[in-house]
């Protein structure tokens, strides 16, 4: 496989070196979920902007597994070109960028389980399997607003989605968690934007028909995937979300967006992605499978650090789990074990 020449520049070569030494520090990158991820979080580390980020990671990928690729025909292999071109940044230079990427790989994960499960405590415990997977991507595209710097990579939120679907597969979480007196504000803006989805897609219909909406928009336009493009798509093609604020929708398209790009197929399949594909949809089949919702429901667990203005969300609505149970979460250690989206 052969790449533009013009591919091959100083951020491309040292992006590959922060990728080597991301291996050294943490341990081999053992799927291609992994590798894909990491290679975004290292590219946001060193602040890349690429026109297209997945193709970009894409390409980074297949150059690491594949060294001795020459990018033309006459180019020399990329293996030579690092060798013949060291990185002329610091080494502290490159490890900064190596734990900056680890955190942006570790602190998302641990702020998407934190948020799931205080849904589950505060909110709403009684949802389907599907239901379950569809709140975990619509909390994902939520974080993602939030990032700060660049926003996750598509790679990224594949990753988040594989661990979320690992941890949570069990049960519904196993019992759901105790949690301390007070909750992140942060956490607490979340859940009620996720919340506030639940009620758009309640009242506006199906998620398939949301996601199947925005399909047939896009078919119609040259302009890039976006949030924006697909805000413009549900305002203009239904009256069902006229009721709802700019902020809601705007919360509404991120989702979408995030839905429609794991369920779109490149118009080139290639072998990594038929193998981020089958990873997904192995994760996804084995959680249905062994999902269980919990028997056990009461009224939600209320308090003034919880609460919700949107005139869509009232507690009578919602039914959640009992705060009897003891949990037991996974440990999540500080450092990174070395094959963290299978742990």
């Amino acid at each position: 496989m052969a790449f533009q020449s013009t591919v091959f520049n100083v951020d491309f070569l040292r992006l590959l070196e922060a990728l080597q030494l991301f291996e050294q520090t943490f341990g081999p990158l053992k799927t291609e979920l992994e590798l894909q991820a990491t290679i975004g979080a290292l590219a946001a580390s060193m602040n890349l902007v690429e026109d297209n980020l997945d193709d970009y990671i894409h390409q980074v990928s297949v150059c690491y597994k594949q060294p001795n690729q020459p990018a033309d025909p006459v180019d020399k292999p990329i293996e030579e070109n690092l060798k013949e071109n060291p990185i002329k940044a610091p080494y502290t230079a490159i490890q900064h960028t190596v734990q900056t990427a680890r955190e942006r790989l570790a602190a998302p994960a641990a702020t998407l389980l934190l948020l799931v499960r205080t849904y589950l405590q505060r909110v709403s415990s009684k949802l389907s399997a599907d239901e379950f997977v569809d709140l975990i991507q619509a909390a994902i595209a939520l974080l993602a607003k939030e990032q700060a710097g660049p926003t996750f990579s598509l790679a990224e939120g594949k990753r988040l989605l594989y661990i979320a679907l690992q941890t949570f597969g069990t049960q519904l979480s196993q019992p759901i968690p105790s949690l301390g007196e007070q909750l992140p504000e942060s956490i607490v803006r979340l859940v009620m934007r996720l919340t506030r989805y639940q009620a758009i897609i309640g009242i506006a219909g199906p998620k398939a028909d949301l996601v199947r909406l925005v399909n047939n928009r896009l078919k119609n336009t040259t302009r890039p995937l976006s949030p924006g493009l697909i805000h413009a798509a549900l305002s203009n093609s239904t009256s069902e979300l006229t009721r709802f604020d700019q902020a809601e929708l705007d919360d509404l398209s991120s989702i979408l967006l995030f839905k429609v790009q794991l369920q779109a197929s490149s118009p080139v399949v290639t072998e990594s992605d038929q193998e981020i594909a089958e990873q997904l949809h192995q994760a996804i089949h084995e959680f249905q499978t062994k999902y269980r919702a919990l028997p056990d429901i009461t009224q939600p667990r209320w308090d003034d650090e919880l609460s919700v203005s949107s005139p869509w969300f009232n507690s009578n609505n919602f039914e959640t789990a009992s705060s009897d149970f003891v949990w037991i979460p996974p440990k999540i250690e500080e450092e990174s074990s070395k094959d963290e989206t299978n742990s």
